[in-house]
């Protein structure tokens, strides 16, 4: 759930020119840190871990100046 939800808002700052290309896998494992693995029992706590870690990613991304031209 957090490597497919990180990845997503990760490319697309990227695809928006926000963040530079290397910085979507640090995002990622960034965020593979934050939240450790667990056992999800329910469709809920997946919905909620995928929040969580959208939310904190794009939290991340908005940590960094935004990119002012194309690398």
């Amino acid at each position: 759930m957090v490597l497919n939800a990180a990845n997503e808002v990760a490319v697309a700052t990227f695809l928006e020119e926000r963040i530079g290309f290397l910085r979507i896998p640090e995002l990622i494992e960034e965020a593979l840190a934050a939240h450790p693995a667990r056992r999800l029992e329910s469709v809920e706590e997946c919905i909620a871990v995928d929040r969580e870690a959208r939310r904190w990613t794009q939290a991340m991304v908005g940590a960094f100046p935004a990119l002012t031209g194309r690398p």
